[in-house]
């Protein structure tokens, strides 16, 4: 069996995406004072929902890859590292969305 990813990820010439470098992360109010962050809840969100989520916290977004699922199409299945988990300052996360059943 195969099954098909398809990798999004925005950006133009350096992968600086439009308005010039991703915005790095912050310890305010989402983590320790170590220089880590921790990764909000976005499973179950949709897609563009776990994005402003992500945002607001000043965590950017590595990649969005869509995956065969049960959950309806756009919703994010599940984020790397997961819901909870710690975050080096600065470092993206990875969203694993929804393509539905036809993948």
């Amino acid at each position: 069996m195969v099954l098909g990813l398809t990798l999004l990820v925005g950006g133009g010439p350096g992968g600086d995406g439009p308005g010039g470098p991703p915005v790095r992360g912050t310890s305010t109010g989402t983590g320790g004072t170590d220089g880590t962050v921790t990764v909000p809840p976005v499973a179950g969100l949709g897609a563009r929902a776990a994005v402003d989520r992500l945002a607001e916290r000043h965590i950017p977004v590595g990649a969005v890859i869509r995956v065969p699922s049960s959950r309806p199409s756009g919703s994010v299945v599940r984020s790397y590292p997961a819901d909870g988990g710690p975050l080096a300052d600065g470092e993206p996360v990875t969203l694993y969305v929804s393509a539905g059943m036809g993948g």
